[in-house]
C-alpha cells in the first residue's frame, strides 16, 4: 500500500469522496467499546431504558457535537491543537492537546484488548486439535499464565494500524473503511441473527431489555451520555481531525447524520448479539474480558455450525477495533504533522511503537494474578474506558460547544448549513443549542453523578 499524494489546495490531503469519509467516520465510531462496555451498561442500567436514553443522548448531544467538531476541522483545515488555536488563540489550544493524548491512551488499551483477541482467536483455530465447547476457557487460562501470545497479537494489530496509517487518506484509511465497515455490518447482522434464534434467546434478551425507568440515576444518565461520545468518537479531536480532509464545499448534516445512524445500528446489533449468548449461557454479567473471550464464544461452540459464528464474532471485534485504532492513531498523527511538521512515516510507527511499549506490561500484569481480574493491567484499561467516557469525553464535548457556540460563531455555521433562509433559521438554533443548552446539561450530568 503506497504512501498517499493526493491533497488539494493547501496540500493536505482530501476524502477521495463523500461515502468515503462517511465510512471512515464510521469505521471510527463502531468500535470495542460496543463489545466491551455497552451490553453490560445496558444489563446495569435498567435495560431498554437505558437504551431509549442512549439513543436520546446520541439525537441530542452527539450529533450536535459531531456537527461541531467536523466544522472546527473543515474550517481550520488543522487538527485539534492547531484548530483550536485558529480562531481562539493558545489557550484554547491546550484543549487539542489532551485530545491527542487520550487518544494515545485509548490507542494503547485497545492494543492489549485486540492483542488478546488477535492471538486467543488464532490459538483456538491453529493451536487447538479439537475445538469444542470448554476450548475457549482452557486457552484463557493458558494466556492468563503466559500472556507473551497477547503481546505478539498486540504487535500485529499495531503493525497493521500503523500501515494503515502510513498509506494515507484515500489509500490507506479511506479504502481499507470502505472494504471493512460494509464487511462489519454484515458481520455484525449474521451474529445478531445467529443469537436471536437460539433456543430461549428472545425470551432471555425480552428479559434483560425490559425497560426499567426507575434504575435511570445519575450515573445511568452519565454512562449513556459517555457512551453516546465514545460510539462517535467525540470529545478527543478525531472528529476535527477527519473534519479537516473534507472538501470546503457541501453541507456536513446529511454526512453527519448518516454516520450517526449506521454507528447507532451497529451499536444495538452489538446488544442483540452478546446479551442473548451471555443470558443462555447463564451469565451474571456482560462484562470484562471473560465475557469477550470465554462466554460468548463458548455458547456459540455449543450450537450448529459454532466454529463459523466464532470465527465471525472475532473477526468483528478485531475490525471494530482496527477501525477504531486508525483514527486515534491518525489523531496523534495529524496533531504532530500539524503542531511539528513532523510526516506520517516518522509519526505513525513512532506513536504506534509507544502504544505498543506501554500495552507490554499491562498485558502482563492482566496475567499476573490467577482470576485474571483484579490486576494493574485490567484496571488500566477499564479504568481508561471509565474516565474517557465518563469524564474526559463529556469535558472534551462541553469545551467542544463552547468553542463553536461562542468563539467561532457564524463561521462555524457556514461549514455545517447551506447559506438559505432554512438554513441559516437552523444555524441560528444550532448555535444557540451550543451556547448554552448542551454545555449546562453535560455540566449538570456530571455533577449530579460526581455529588450523588
Amino acid at each position: 500500500m503506497p504512501a498517499s499524494g493526493n491533497s488539494q489546495g493547501n496540500g493536505r490531503e482530501r476524502w477521495g469522496s463523500p461515502s468515503g469519509f462517511v465510512f471512515a467516520a464510521s469505521g471510527s465510531a463502531i468500535g470495542l467499546g460496543s463489545f466491551w462496555r455497552l451490553p453490560f451498561l445496558s444489563q446495569q442500567h435498567g435495560g431498554g431504558a437505558f437504551l431509549v436514553l442512549l439513543v436520546g443522548m446520541v439525537v441530542v448531544f452527539g450529533l450536535n457535537v459531531f456537527l461541531a467538531e467536523l466544522a472546527i476541522g473543515r474550517a481550520a483545515q488543522r487538527s485539534g491543537a492547531e484548530a483550536f488555536a485558529s480562531f481562539g488563540g493558545r489557550l484554547w489550544s491546550i484543549v487539542g492537546v489532551v485530545g491527542a493524548f487520550v487518544a494515545f491512551l485509548i490507542l494503547a488499551a485497545y492494543t492489549v484488548v485486540a492483542g488478546w483477541v488477535i492471538a486467543f482467536s488464532l490459538h483456538l483455530l491453529l493451536g487447538t486439535s479439537t475445538i469444542s465447547a470448554d476450548a475457549p476457557a482452557k486457552v484463557f487460562e493458558v494466556f492468563l499464565a503466559d500472556p507473551v501470545q497477547p503481546i505478539l497479537g498486540g504487535g500485529l494489530f499495531v503493525l497493521l494500524t500503523v500501515w494503515i496509517v502510513i498509506a494515507g487518506i484515500r489509500n490507506g484509511i479511506e479504502r481499507v473503511n470502505e472494504v471493512l465497515v460494509p464487511l462489519l455490518l454484515v458481520l455484525l447482522l449474521l451474529l445478531s441473527a445467529r443469537a436471536l434464534t437460539l433456543p430461549g434467546a428472545i425470551d432471555t434478551l425480552a428479559q434483560v431489555l425490559r425497560p426499567d425507568f426507575s434504575s435511570v440515576d445519575a450515573a445511568a444518565i452519565l454512562a449513556a451520555l459517555g457512551h453516546a461520545l465514545v460510539s462517535l468518537s467525540l470529545g478527543f479531536g478525531i472528529m476535527i481531525v477527519y473534519g479537516s480532509y473534507c472538501a470546503p464545499d457541501g453541507g456536513l448534516v446529511g454526512k453527519a447524520s448518516a454516520i450517526v445512524g449506521l454507528s447507532t445500528v451497529a451499536a444495538l446489533m452489538v446488544v442483540a448479539t452478546v446479551l442473548p449468548l451471555v443470558g443462555v449461557a447463564d451469565e451474571p454479567s456482560a462484562a470484562g474480558v471473560r465475557t469477550l473471550m470465554v462466554v460468548v464464544p463458548r455458547t456459540l461452540l455449543q450450537h450448529p455450525f459454532g466454529i463459523v459464528f466464532m470465527l465471525i464474532y472475532f473477526t468483528a471485534i478485531i475490525i471494530g477495533a482496527l477501525t477504531s485504532a486508525v483514527s486515534m492513531l491518525e489523531a496523534v498523527v495529524a496533531h504532530f504533522g500539524d503542531r511539528h511538521g513532523f510526516g506520517r512515516t516518522q509519526s505513525a510507527p513512532a506513536a504506534g511503537l509507544y502504544a505498543f511499549l506501554l500495552g507490554v506490561p499491562l498485558t502482563l500484569s492482566i496475567g499476573s494474578r490467577p482470576d485474571g481480574v483484579s490486576t494493574f493491567g485490567h484496571r488500566f484499561v477499564a479504568t481508561i474506558d471509565t474516565l474517557s467516557a465518563n469524564t474526559l469525553l463529556p469535558l472534551g464535548a462541553i469545551a467542544v460547544a463552547l468553542f463553536v457556540g461562542w468563539v467561532m460563531g457564524a463561521r462555524a455555521c457556514v461549514e455545517v448549513f447551506p447559506p438559505t433562509p432554512m438554513g441559516k433559521r437552523c444555524s441560528s438554533i444550532w448555535l444557540t443549542v451550543l451556547k448554552a443548552p448542551i454545555p449546562v446539561a453535560i455540566a449538570v450530568i456530571l455533577l449530579a453523578h460526581l455529588f450523588g
